[in-house]
């Protein structure tokens, strides 16, 4: 059933009385009627409302008379029959005068009679001619709803059900408008016609896929130090706690017992002397060699014996097992080398090195060397507990993969990639010793993505997260799970735009509420954003409709932690809480808070070359630009590593059909596209589209956009964005010019997009916006913006800066001053060294000084064994 079928159905459900009221009251008022009076008894010739309204061109007044009606068209004949004799009524009304205030009495003027319901297309015909003949026009409960979206919105929602307004996502049909005006799209494509291939994805890091093979590290025996121990057995612990298994064959507290009695062996004061023993011997033997080793080469020198003499006994000498080597070499060769030498060697060297060694051996033979711990891996339990749901896993993902996308096998797969995911988050998590090992082998491999639409995957009832990068269309593929759910009877969904109610989850989520009153907060805030009133009644209802799985879409995560950091904590507490209920979230890839997000992650990965090549055929209306397109970025590395999704892919499009030269990096596409809407390529070609400077139009975006990111918000109204740029640029523009550069970045440029209902003003998209933080950035000096360096809203738009400025400024201020430095600016500076530099050497360089700033002021600890080989 339709929307509109839905507001029908509770249209014609109220009561005569309240339809005449509550509906066709306000539409009359809202229409100019100066006078309205409803009438709830009885009254002559049936009239249940009067409005009137003056004609402010003459001073007369227009008189209408309303007659309210439920009409039931499947009652046939004798439904004719009645409206027939009604009509007939209301036509005598026209003849009579009625009293109305100020005008005195009048001649109704209209006769109307209105119903809720809808006439079959044979009845209307039937009657409309006998309406005609009586003066009489018929408003029918169609023209209603359409009078009450045009000049009542706000009754539609008192109209309809709660569930109708909470699932109420007919924005979501029209995609996502602002970004589209953004990108200047008027085609008939959509950024969801070109899909990314998808990958299961666990914990903090993008590159936590799952690993699914070569796993043999994993049946490796351990060894550790008591220090070392600790931190496995506190590993292992866990293993048990969330797992239930442990990987060693036997009790951890018997390897320790082992260790404490060797302990005890190593320090008795026997085994300390025949250490002293052990070392004496060892120095000997070493010393003996490195005599012969010396004699061989003066031997040679004096020509005592040849190269090939003197190479084949340094051969011997370099030997490491000496046990069975008697007579080394001949015994002139011997008297040779003590004649060479200018130390007083002993007689017999050829057998004299193996009674060294011998003596050597047989000490440390008697000698208990320093323990360690050592841990002996149950090959059963790995391959029971870890390989098999593996195994589990890659055949169900075979199946989808071959085409199997019904609702069963993707469950499956659900399930088994949750079961694989979880034991690989705390099998290569915090404090485990496979975890350098497994991510050095998750970026020299990549296995196990699916090519199935995501909302497949959402369809499937368990609780998802959706990661992917800036412009990979995580806004616009729940957008378009919405829409469908819109055109589907049997599915709803409830889709949250979160960067668009901060305000609302303020309100209604506080850092000190238990997890009971975070879960009905968040309730809460569904209500108000879609404009009912949070009543118990009310969340009662949303419960209901909620446990019915129908999923709650949140969308842009990451573009509201830094206000509400209180949101992870809430959703946590809701999907324990109401643990029938989905959720569905989307977020940026590497934030801070994802370790806490226990969702079954898909992550949006980055289109291949064919799927480029693709975008790019489909896009461009000219084959010849599209296959221009293919061609550079065939012979150019760095552009096949940039232009990744459809965002970019989209905007180098629309660069390549202006004729633009497309840049090699992501930050100068996105300057491109600024030089672009600004008229910079216009006024180059003598062409003007508006009054203000294609820099002072930059200059006002750039500084906008910085003010945006200070308030940790994708939108201002237009008055308070005017207001910041006033007290920010009046030095340099006066008021007057700043808002016409304000109003000409809306329209012609179309670089800011302005809600007329709310008043407020965005970018489109949020990458437009941290593209032009980055290029604000260059004109402050690093002290003026390193302050945000910890806060996960800016990490995009340091990462675009990144890549053309040089960063090595921040470590030259933490030098200078060690407390300017804090814990949380370590995990954007070592992206952004990253994003810096690709050149092994230096990037490894700047990590190490990264750290050792870091410890310096005793903030982080880290593991020694660190890998910078990326």
């Amino acid at each position: 059933m339709s929307s509109q079928e839905n507001l029908l159905d509770s249209l014609y459900a109220l009561r005569e009385d309240a339809f005449t009221q509550d509906i066709l009251m306000p539409i009359f008022k809202a229409l100019g009627y100066t006078y309205v009076s409803f009438n709830g008894g009885p009254y002559e010739f049936g009239v249940d409302l009067v409005a009137a309204k003056k004609d402010d061109l003459f001073g007369k007044y227009e008189l209408t008379v309303i007659q309210s009606k439920k009409l039931n068209s499947d009652k046939g004949t004798k439904e004719k029959v009645d409206i027939n004799n009604l009509l007939l009524q209301l036509s005598q009304c026209k003849h009579r005068e009625l009293e109305i205030p100020e005008a005195g009495r009048k001649r109704p003027d209209k006769v109307i009679l209105a119903t809720p319901g809808q006439l079959n297309s044979r009845l209307r015909e039937e009657i409309q001619q006998v309406a005609q003949g009586h003066g009489v026009d018929i408003l029918e409960g169609p023209q209603i709803i359409k009078l009450l979206m045009s000049h009542c919105p706000h009754l539609i929602k008192n109209l309809n059900g709660i569930e109708c307004i909470i699932t109420d996502n007919t924005r979501a049909e029209q995609g996502n408008a602002a970004l589209k005006k953004a990108l200047f799209i008027n085609k008939t494509q959509a950024l969801s016609d070109y899909a990314c291939d998808l990958e299961f994805f666990f914990g903090s890091r993008k590159e936590n896929s799952l690993l699914l093979s070569n796993l043999d590290f994993l049946v490796r025996d351990l060894t550790f130090t008591e220090g070392t121990f600790e931190n496995f057995k506190s590993f292992n612990d866990c293993m048990e706690k969330k797992l239930g298994f442990s990987l060693a064959e036997q009790n951890l507290s018997a390897y320790y017992k082992a260790y404490l009695n060797q302990q005890q062996l190593y320090l008795s004061p026997e085994n300390q002397d025949l250490m002293k023993d052990l070392k004496k011997s060892q120095q000997e033997l070493a010393e003996l060699i490195e005599d012969i080793f010396d004699a061989s080469n003066d031997a040679y020198y004096s020509k005592r014996i040849d190269s090939e003499t003197r190479d084949e006994i340094q051969s011997i000498l370099n030997r490491s097992d000496f046990a069975n080597a008697n007579n080394l070499w001949s015994v002139e060769i011997d008297e040779l080398l003590r004649k060479s030498s200018s130390k007083n060697l002993p007689p017999k060297l050829s057998t004299l090195i193996a009674k060294k060694f011998n003596e050597v051996a047989s000490t440390e033979h008697k000698t208990v060397s320093k323990p360690e711990i050592k841990i002996a891996i149950s090959k059963e339990i790995i391959e029971e507990r870890v390989t098999y749901p593996i195994s589990q896993y890659k055949s169900a993902l075979e199946s989808v993969n071959e085409g199997g996308t019904d609702d069963f096998k993707v469950r499956e797969l659900l399930v088994q990639a949750k079961k694989v995911g979880l034991i690989q988050k705390v099998l290569f998590g915090q404090g485990s010793p496979f975890t350098q090992v497994a991510e050095n082998r998750r970026l020299a491999e990549r296995e196990g993505t699916i090519s199935i639409s995501p909302s497949v995957v959402i369809d499937s009832g368990e609780n998802i997260a959706i990661f992917g990068g800036a412009g990979f269309g995580k806004t616009t593929l729940l957008q378009l799970y919405a829409s469908k759910c819109e055109t589907l009877q049997a599915k709803k969904c409830i889709l949250i735009e979160l960067a668009e109610n901060v305000n609302i989850l303020k309100k209604h989520l506080k850092k000190d509420f238990s997890d009971e009153e975070l879960a009905e907060g968040l309730l809460k805030a569904i209500l108000e954003y879609k404009g009912v009133i949070s009543s118990v009644e009310n969340i009662k209802i949303l419960k209901t409709f909620l446990n019915d799985r129908a999923p709650l879409l949140l969308d842009g995560l990451d573009e509201v932690y830094s206000e509400v950091p209180v949101l992870i904590k809430s959703i946590k507490a809701f999907s324990s809480v109401y643990s029938r209920f989905q959720i569905v979230v989307t977020s940026r890839p590497n934030m801070s808070y994802l370790d806490e997000i226990e969702f079954i992650g898909i992550s949006l990965l980055p289109f291949t070359k064919e799927q480029l090549y693709q975008f790019f055929r489909s896009w461009c209306s000219d084959r010849k630009i599209a296959d221009k397109l293919i061609k550079k970025v065939e012979s150019s590395s760095s552009l096949q590593s940039t232009v990744t999704n459809p965002l970019l892919a989209t905007i180098v499009c629309h660069l390549a059909e202006s004729g633009i030269n497309i840049p090699q990096s992501e930050s100068k596409i996105y300057e491109e596209r600024i030089k672009l809407l600004t008229g910079t390529y216009d006024q180059a070609k003598g062409i003007s589209r508006q009054q203000n400077l294609p820099d002072n139009l930059m200059l006002v975006a750039e500084k906008l956009a910085f003010l945006f990111h200070v308030h940790s918000t994708r939108q201002l109204r237009f008055q308070q964005a005017l207001a910041g740029l006033v007290k920010e640029l009046n030095h340099y523009l006066n008021t007057k010019t700043l808002q016409s550069c304000l109003e000409e970045l809306i329209e012609p440029c179309d670089i800011l997009q302005f809600n007329t209902a709310t008043e407020e003003l965005t970018f489109g998209h949020f990458r437009f916006q941290e593209s032009l933080v980055a290029q604000h950035l260059r004109r402050l000096n690093h002290y003026q913006f390193m302050e945000y360096l910890g806060l996960d809203f800016w990490k995009g738009a340091f990462g675009l800066f990144a890549e053309q400025n040089d960063i090595n400024a921040f470590f030259d201020i933490f030098a200078r001053s060690e407390d300017m430095f804090k814990p949380t600016y370590y995990s954007t500076l070592e992206a952004m060294i990253d994003i810096n530099t690709t050149d092994r050497e230096k990037r490894q360089g700047m990590k190490q000084l990264l750290q050792m700033t870091a410890m310096a002021v005793e903030t982080i600890g880290f593991n020694d064994n660190i890998d910078y080989d990326y």
